[in-house]
């Protein structure tokens, strides 16, 4: 978290925004993205002018499976849902820093947030974000552990934290950086020089 022009910010709070838009798909936003970007109309230019992600899909253009069909699979894979619908948030509370991320409804929490404060981070949800559903988990133990385990559910990680201590990971297939440090300083330097260590 993050003060910018006054008001308290953070990088974590635009994914989870993000997420929980996809996850709703209102007006089918997110299966008319899925298709526009495998129809080569991302909206995203490289300085040459054409699409971003012309070349890219190859397999999955080749499907011919529609955005629909593709964000049904989406959300039965990667967010362990049977359907789709709204974002929950819930602080793990026998684990500190931990907060589980999963589909309305469903059971398995598909992806762990992992914060250094997750209450301050909660209150920063419900005040900008209050159409995700945040709340306790008293039942389920530390989600973190279970990150390496054959069959996990866990798809997702979202933080800094873990990956400047550094872990040891053998499930990571992509890692994504987004506003990596605000200024300079040793933990910038940690997270290049850690990181995720795979096998």
């Amino acid at each position: 978290i993050y003060t910018e022009n006054g008001k308290k910010c953070s990088d974590i709070l635009t994914v989870v925004q993000f997420l929980h838009r996809f996850l709703q798909n209102e007006q089918a936003w997110s299966s008319r993205t899925i298709e526009n970007i495998l129809k080569g109309d991302s909206g995203l230019k490289t300085e040459g002018g054409a699409d971003l992600f012309a070349n890219d899909f190859r397999t999955l253009k080749g499907s011919r499976m529609t955005g629909a069909g593709f964000f049904a699979d989406i959300v039965r894979r990667l967010f362990r849902a049977d359907s789709p619908a709204g974002l929950e948030m819930k602080s793990i509370r026998n684990a500190e820093g931990e907060i589980g991320l999963r589909v309305h409804g469903a059971s398995a929490y598909f992806g762990l947030i992992y914060v250094g404060d997750a209450s301050a981070f909660r209150d920063l949800v419900e005040e900008h974000a209050a159409e995700v559903e945040t709340g306790e988990e008293v039942i389920a133990g530390p989600l973190f552990p279970t990150v390496n385990r054959a069959g996990s559910d866990l798809q997702m990680l979202i933080g800094a934290k873990k990956f400047i201590e550094g872990w040891d990971s053998w499930r990571v297939s992509n890692m994504c950086l987004l506003n990596v440090g605000r200024s300079e300083g040793s933990e910038i330097i940690q997270l290049f020089g850690r990181g995720v260590r795979l096998k």
